[in-house]
């Protein structure tokens, strides 16, 4: 039975799904022992750091105190590598909240920025668990068609429904550790929602050089990256871009395929989910 365009297997987690995992995967704050608790100090002062605090106005032995108190009571089932995931998120405005602590640095600013990391977690972590359930299809050797549709209805639920539903409601759109391209083939290989002419497919590839070359042009700092950078452009200058970087182009182009057809669906108002239930005989509460 084919697997009707499922993820492949052994898939790497990249971008911030992969450390939303990472850091949801170390130790949970609850179980670290009395003696990590310099962990939880250095914590406070790095967070101090990342957010601006002035010296003058950090919190004294007490106040240090009762938030060290309340990492451990309130937020013991988080880990140190998510709140520190959260607060990097919160400064680069990547949260739907003010992170401004106003020199203020309290248990409920905290609270207030694992509120929304919180929301922003479970949806990665859905998502990766459809993405897992899917993988799991190409490692069966028989399946009976209800298991197949089963996994079917699941996946585009997950990777395609849900993902839509929260662009409408946030303005972002992310497909958690699923690939544009297997996106791209489940819309427009699976099923043919998305039609391309000539000329429109020559237009994303044309936007997809301009990305490249956009990326290849970036200023570098790190010596380690430079110096990869210049290996990538030799091989550029050898074998020219369209060769040289065939994967990054065939990925952009799968990206602004899928962001361009469900931001258009957003702004005309078009029923996208309508469309996916037409297509598929599936329907999936609100």
């Amino acid at each position: 039975m084919e697997n009707r365009n499922l993820p492949s297997l052994k898939q790497q987690w990249t971008g911030l799904t992969g450390q939303v995992k990472n850091a949801f995967e170390q130790p949970r704050i609850n179980q670290l022992p009395d003696s990590d608790l310099p962990e939880l100090r250095k914590l406070l002062m790095q967070l101090f750091a990342l957010t601006g605090l002035r010296n003058e106005n950090f919190p004294d032995k007490i106040q240090t105190d009762l938030l060290l108190n309340f990492l451990r009571e309130d937020l013991g089932n988080f880990t140190i590598s998510e709140i520190l995931l959260a607060f990097k998120m919160a400064i680069k405005n990547e949260l739907e909240i003010d992170a401004n602590h106003y020199q203020a640095f309290s248990a409920s600013y905290i609270a207030r920025i694992m509120s929304a990391y919180t929301e922003i977690r479970t949806h990665h972590l859905k998502s990766i668990r459809a993405s897992e359930n899917a993988l799991k299809l190409e490692t069966k050797m028989e399946h009976t068609q209800a298991e197949l549709e089963e996994i079917r209805k699941g996946y585009i639920l997950e990777c395609l429904v849900k993902p839509f539903r929260y662009f409408i409601r946030t303005g972002t759109l992310t497909f958690g550790i699923t690939p544009p391209s297997i996106i791209y083939k489940t819309l427009v290989d699976d099923l043919k929602i998305i039609e391309l002419s000539k000329e429109e497919k020559k237009r994303i590839y044309d936007i997809a050089i301009e990305r490249v070359e956009k990326y290849l042009g970036r200023t570098i700092e790190n010596m380690d990256e430079y110096r990869k950078m210049q290996i990538l452009k030799d091989r550029v200058a050898k074998e020219g871009i369209k060769k040289a970087m065939e994967f990054e182009i065939k990925s952009h182009c799968y990206e602004i395929t899928v962001k361009e057809y469900l931001t258009a669906c957003r702004d005309k108002k078009i029923d996208f989910e309508k469309i996916i239930t037409e297509k598929t005989g599936y329907e999936y509460a609100k």
